[in-house]
């Protein structure tokens, strides 16, 4: 069903469809709040940015930002990380 959901009404929307992985973040919380032992459920890996949060830089500049991913079960993640580009998602961003 959530991949039916997830069909563009819009086929002209380039917005990306983030509704799969939502439905699927809020599945594994609901399994977490049933399960009473905490290693027994899968729990999201955690996110941070490494560095600033506020970078100063004039348009055209290039800049760097680091982030780093980790797991709290210990599972294998990868990443990928990209610039939020409305005209360039659909080439340059693969969620």
């Amino acid at each position: 069903m959530a991949a039916s959901l997830a069909a563009p009404k819009d086929r002209n929307n380039t917005d990306p469809d983030f509704f799969p992985a939502a439905q699927r973040d809020f599945a594994a919380r609901i399994k977490w709040s049933v399960t009473p032992i905490y290693a027994l459920a899968n729990h999201e890996p955690v996110a941070k940015i490494e560095g600033p949060l506020n970078v100063r830089a004039t348009a055209g500049e290039t800049i760097r930002l680091y982030g780093a991913v980790s797991d709290p079960d210990g599972n294998l993640v990868s990443v990928s990380w990209c610039n939020f580009n409305k005209e360039l998602i659909r080439e340059k961003c693969r969620y």
